[in-house]
Parts: structure tokens; C-alpha cells; sequence
């Protein structure tokens, strides 16, 4: 499988990968962050929202979907879940 990192900004991380020809089947993969909750001292927001979204495309995507769609979606929640408990340690300084 072949990544790679197309935006890297304090708003927006995302990266393409596909396996094969990326005709076939690719996926574009993003994660946003959005300004959420209270504000600061200094006008920012003391929270963010993560939305972690991913494109699919290509001659066979659709068919790619039927066998891999529960598999992707778990890998999701589990990294979702790992950035959130990541993030809650770091808030905490421990």
C-alpha cells in the first residue's frame, strides 16, 4: 500500500492511499479540526472537534466497500478512540 500525505495544516491532516493501480481503488483519508467549546484568554478555543472522514473512489471502490467497509469502519473507531485518550492524558499533563 502506497500513503501519501496530502495536507498537513492546524486545520486539516489527510493522506491518499491505495493498493494497486489508484484507478482501481483509492481512498483519501481526512482528519479536520474545528475551533469548539470555550474560548481563551487569547481568543482561541480551549477544545476542538476531530472529524475523521474518508473519500473513496475509483473504478472499483464501490466493489472494494462490500468486503472491507466494517473492517475500515472499526479501524476508525479504534484510532478515534486512541487520539482521544492520547489527547485527555496530554490535557491532564500526566
Amino acid at each position: 500500500m502506497e500513503l501519501v500525505v496530502k495536507e498537513n495544516t492546524p486545520n486539516t491532516f489527510s493522506w491518499m492511499g491505495h493498493m494497486g493501480p489508484s484507478w482501481i481503488c483509492k481512498g483519501h483519508h481526512f482528519l479536520k479540526f474545528e475551533p469548539y467549546g470555550e474560548v481563551g484568554e487569547n481568543g482561541e478555543a480551549l477544545q476542538c472537534k476531530l472529524l475523521s472522514y474518508e473519500k473513496f473512489s475509483g473504478l472499483l471502490a464501490w466493489f472494494f466497500l462490500l468486503f472491507i467497509r466494517e473492517w475500515t469502519e472499526q479501524g476508525y473507531i479504534e484510532m478515534n478512540r486512541g487520539l482521544k485518550d492520547k489527547a485527555e492524558t496530554m490535557a491532564r499533563g500526566t
